[in-house]
């Protein structure tokens, strides 16, 4: 009855020896890998971990379940810059041409293949040169189908098909004809300026006509200042009766109209709306060449409803202004002019300028044909 007791004893004693040894190695353990995990290791991620072991408590085997805590903390890691170590550059010399000879003349010599030597690979076909065509002696057009080319048999009676341009226009670069049919041979241009042109315009203008085709008359006006017909003007052109066409029909009744090229127009004024000096220059600029004096005399200026005698600005007086000298640096040849008034003006005065609705132009004189 004693003996059993002791077995028991014994065999709880070499448990807990047991059991206290591996709880002491497992505490080591732990230790170890706290201590790693404070001197700075990392996980692959960049973030630290730390773990903080409790050591064993002793209050006894009714608090074995608390004896080993253990706790985990999480923070940012930081990386550690890696310092690499500059190697510096090193010195050398350039080799001199005997360095370099003698350097090359270690290398063996490069042996000559004469099987890997071949002639001038040609093409299996060569082409062959172009050859020469035949000359043809004979003028073209045929000298014979010169007068009947362009030529309508049995075409009707002639008309004028379409003319431009017509009614109150902004700008005339040139005046056409159209027939119905041929009026003139095909030939070349100095053939046709020798023909008499079967179109009138009034008034009369230096130009040059020309047949585009055998069809179409055109007139372009002849002059160095402008590419179009003078403007400020009406024009009547007329196509008399009478005219005959390359097949010998006749144009049984005469055909005429109208057309007219505006007056001129103000496109910019200088001074603006605002305080000027006692002796401005005004300066005025048109969409066309004007004859300065002609239209200085169109212009009625007021000074606080009172006249005021105008006169044209020399060009000394216009540098001295910055806008009318900019503007007039600016403005097509002959299309402005400036002006000042005789007497200097009064303080606080208000100005109208008014620009008669005649103005006369230098390139016409508005006439009238009718």
């Amino acid at each position: 009855m004693i003996e059993k007791p002791k077995q028991t004893f014994g065999r709880n004693c070499s448990l807990w020896i047991i059991g206290t040894l591996l709880v002491i190695v497992c505490a080591g353990g732990i230790m170890l890998l706290a201590k790693r995990l404070r001197s700075g290791a990392s996980t692959g991620n960049g973030t630290s971990v730390t773990v903080n072991v409790t050591q064993p408590s002793s209050a006894g085997a009714a608090a074995q379940d608390d004896k080993y805590k253990i706790g985990v903390e999480l923070s940012d890691g930081q990386s550690q810059p890696e310092t690499a170590s500059a190697i510096p550059p090193a010195a050398g010399e350039p080799l001199s041409p005997e360095e370099t000879a003698l350097l090359l003349s270690r290398l063996p010599a490069l042996p000559l293949d004469s099987g890997r030597q071949t002639e001038f690979n040609f093409p299996p076909e060569v082409l062959p040169p172009p050859r020469s065509g035949n000359k043809i002696e004979e003028s073209f057009p045929p000298a014979e189908a010169e007068s009947n080319l362009g030529v309508v048999v049995n075409a009707g009676p002639l008309q004028v098909a379409r003319f431009a341009p017509e009614g109150e226009i902004p700008i005339a670069p040139f005046v056409s004809v159209t027939f119905n049919q041929p009026m003139v041979p095909l030939g070349t241009l100095s053939d046709l300026a020798a023909l008499d042109v079967p179109v009138k315009i009034e008034p009369p203008l230096q130009g040059t006509w020309r047949w585009l085709g055998t069809k179409t008359l055109t007139f372009e006006y002849d002059s160095a200042l402008i590419d179009r017909l003078p403007k400020a003007t009406e024009y009547r052109v007329t196509v008399p009766a009478g005219v005959k066409s390359a097949a010998g029909e006749v144009l049984a009744e005469a055909v005429s109209w109208t057309f007219k090229t505006p007056p001129p127009k103000i496109v910019a004024m200088h001074p603006s709306d605002s305080p000027q000096p006692l002796e401005p220059i005004f300066f005025i600029l048109f969409d066309q060449r004007i004859e300065p004096a002609a239209v200085l005399k169109t212009i009625d200026v007021r000074a606080g409803n009172q006249p005021v005698n105008i006169v044209l600005a020399e060009q000394s007086e216009i540098d001295k202004d910055d806008g009318a000298s900019q503007l007039a640096k600016n403005a097509p040849e002959g299309r402005w002019l400036a002006f000042r008034a005789s007497q200097p003006l009064h303080v606080e005065t208000n100005v109208s300028i008014t620009v008669g609705p005649e103005t006369p132009s230098a390139e016409g004189p508005l006439k009238t044909t009718e």
